[in-house]
């Protein structure tokens, strides 16, 4: 049950130890929030309680600021608790702490241009009250984008991991890693790093990096620590290093290093808490004068990090193919799909040097430790989309191909579906896309958004978006737009990264529009 209340004497209700950041909580209990965006034309959704409060109460606080509010009892606590729009609503939690609440959001687009609430929540637990983090209630139309703010730098060939773990996590940062400027050929290394508010929808300097980097990979840990591992310098060189930042104490501190030096790979955090890495480039120096001799260093090998002994360990065998800006798919079963990628260069007799795409896959099992072959691409390609669909099977849309009749490099239309052992050719996409964003929806059809398209070295931006169900790709509304934001425009844009946040959207940040770096970032609710 609930009941709305105003702000009288409930404050001195929320007891607790003040917290140093007053929007991550008080730190103490176990109290958690979770919750949709307000989804316009359907509902908002939010669960909240602690296992440590069976049958007790909690209470839920919305309002409209996020001004902290000083309390003699909680301190600063990350609510405006002054508001005259705040409200208070009492909860009974069930047998194992948990309670929930819901309601309908009306069918009104020009709603998007509404301010934000905020809320958190306060359980009481046997022995101290419970703090959540604060967290952003947004007026959003489905399949739609909405204003992020921008990145303090443009950023291309960089990383953006999301720094939480769910609603019982009190951190909501994005941690944005590297990259800069230059072009997807020459791309610029930077040691510079971001936090990005979710809450606030702005982006602060982060801490230095030990090492410069572009092309790397980055990937958060189960114990809410990141790895960024390899990548180029300004210089091409490329690097072993691993760094790992800390959340706690905000600092890089260096690790064991690869056994491979690597840019362009791929990075998955396994079921287990390991971190598979495949593939890669091991030298980038000069790639305008020596493309395919840089290319021909793509690597077949993989390797794994266990965050119990800090150590890396080779993957026995090897990859049917050397590969570089491949795409790994984490299936259902803990396995990992490895798909496509470049497998090395070649100068062509009207002296110029082009990239060389493998149609091969590989199935890495982490329980193993094994490689296994699986059914081949009827396309080679590079920097596609993958993403499994709701019956298990992995849809691959784009990339950049090789047309050799015509010794070009562009982007394709091309679709394929690997049933787990086979791949067939399916519904092709609106617009060619390479470096595009995909991802499983919340249908469990695939999401595909932005990316680029033309041939190389001419390469534009695409705003095409839309879903593919693994039979046909259904376009949706254009990348930057939203019918309840009248000054929203198409946004050309692809090579930017894409972080899904716990209330299911998804931030997309910086990338290129072809031609330049951008440091837009974009909030799009599927």
């Amino acid at each position: 049950m609930r009941i709305a209340i105003t702000l009288a004497s409930p404050l001195l209700l929320l007891a607790g130890a003040a917290a140093q950041d007053p929007f991550r909580g008080n730190g103490l209990g176990q109290a958690f929030l979770g919750h949709t965006m307000l989804r316009i034309g359907s509902t908002v959704s939010l669960s909240f309680g602690s296992p440590a409060a069976p049958g007790g109460f909690a209470i839920l606080g919305v309002s409209d600021s996020l001004s902290p509010t000083q309390h003699p009892i909680t301190g600063m606590t990350g609510l405006d608790l002054q508001s005259p729009a705040l409200q208070l609503l009492f909860f009974a939690l069930d047998g194992s702490g948990n309670a929930s609440y819901s309601a309908p959001i009306a069918n009104v687009p020009a709603l998007a241009g509404l301010p934000p609430l905020f809320g958190l929540v306060a359980v009481f637990e046997p022995t101290v009250v419970s703090l959540t983090r604060s967290t952003r209630l947004a007026w959003e139309n489905a399949d739609s984008y909405s204003p992020g703010g921008a990145l303090q730098l443009a950023r291309a060939g960089h990383t953006a991991t999301y720094l939480g773990a769910g609603p019982t996590s009190n951190e909501s940062r994005v941690l944005v890693v590297g990259g800069g400027g230059g072009s997807l050929l020459v791309p610029q290394a930077t040691h510079s790093t971001e936090l990005y508010s979710t809450l606030l929808r702005y982006s602060l300097p982060g801490p230095t990096m030990l090492f410069e980097r572009a092309l790397h990979q980055a990937v958060r840990l189960p114990d809410g620590r990141v790895i960024v591992c390899g990548g180029v310098d300004s210089a091409g060189v490329v690097t072993t290093t691993v760094e790992r930042f800390d959340p706690a104490t905000g600092a890089f501190t260096p690790i064991a290093s690869m056994l491979h030096p690597r840019a362009g790979h791929c990075a998955t955090l396994l079921g287990n808490g390991k971190v598979l890495v495949t593939g890669g480039l091991a030298n980038y120096v000069n790639p305008l004068q020596n493309l395919a001799a840089v290319l021909n260093t793509a690597q077949n090998t993989g390797e794994v990090f266990d965050p119990a002994t800090g150590a890396w360990t080779p993957v026995p065998g090897t990859m049917a193919s050397p590969r570089s800006g491949h795409v790994h798919t984490l299936l259902g079963n803990g396995r990992v799909l490895v798909s496509g990628g470049i497998q090395g260069g070649v100068t062509i007799p009207q002296g110029y040097d082009l990239p060389l795409y493998t149609p091969t896959c590989n199935v890495y099992d982490p329980v193993a430790n094994a490689w296994s072959t699986t059914g081949t691409m009827q396309l080679g390609r590079a920097f596609h989309g993958a993403s499994v669909l709701a019956n298990g099977d992995v849809l691959v849309t784009g990339g950049s191909v090789l047309n050799a009749a015509f010794a070009l490099v562009g982007a394709t239309d091309s679709c394929e579906r690997w049933n787990g052992a086979t791949w067939s050719v399916v519904g092709r996409l609106q617009t060619p896309a390479t470096n595009h964003v995909q991802f499983t929806g919340p249908n469990g059809d695939a999401v595909v958004v932005g990316g680029l398209t033309g041939i190389f070295p001419v390469l534009g931006g695409t705003a095409t978006a839309g879903h593919h169900d693994g039979v046909l790709f259904t376009a949706g509304r254009n990348v930057g737009e939203n019918p309840g934001l009248p000054a929203a425009v198409a946004s050309l844009q692809g090579a930017m990264t894409a972080t899904r946040i716990f209330d299911g959207s998804w931030l997309l940040l910086g990338g290129t529009d072809g031609a330049v770096p951008l440091a837009s970032a974009l909030v799009f609710l599927p």
